[in-house]
């Protein structure tokens, strides 16, 4: 992540002051933790026996902003990233996590985990008690993606029980 951070620091031309947020999740063969690390408003989670965990926590401060409405003013919550990729002296905290047997873990986007707000939690969590799991996501990501097209992307990584 630092790396990538330099590489962008130092580009020219129209990607000058680029900024990107970055999620990552590192397996190592056979063990049974992982590494986690974000940076921004991208997300990852565990989808385990029903209930859906943000792992995560987004790098973002909010702030109040006035919108002139037909008929008045209206104030609205706003959020405005407070660490990206592309920032000089950033900071990068990793996270260990033990992977149990059946866990998901997806990363995403807000564009994918602010489609559906208001069912994206059970949606989310459902997906471990699913038995055709890949079919599941995918119906859910075309459903997701109908309404968010922009800055859409999610990925999902399961761990399988042992076969004996």
């Amino acid at each position: 992540m630092q790396q990538a951070n330099s590489f962008i620091l130092q580009v020219e031309g129209a990607c000058h002051k680029m900024a990107s947020t970055l999620s990552i999740f590192v397996w190592p063969i056979g063990q049974a933790c992982c590494y986690l690390a974000n940076i921004g408003d991208s997300r990852i989670y565990s989808s385990y026996q029903g209930q859906l965990q943000l792992l995560t926590k987004d790098d973002a401060i909010m702030f109040k902003e006035r919108v002139l409405m037909h008929g008045g003013v209206r104030i609205i919550d706003k959020y405005m990233l407070s660490k990206v990729i592309g920032m000089s002296n950033l900071q990068i905290s990793v996270t260990e996590k033990p992977l149990r047997e059946e866990e998901i873990i997806i990363l995403a986007t807000d564009g994918f985990y602010d489609a559906r707000k208001s069912i994206y939690t059970q949606t989310m969590a459902g997906l471990s008690l699913q038995q055709h799991l890949e079919e599941s996501f995918q119906e859910t990501v075309k459903k997701f993606e109908i309404l968010r097209g922009d800055d859409f992307t999610v990925v999902m990584i399961k761990k399988r029980k042992h076969s004996r």
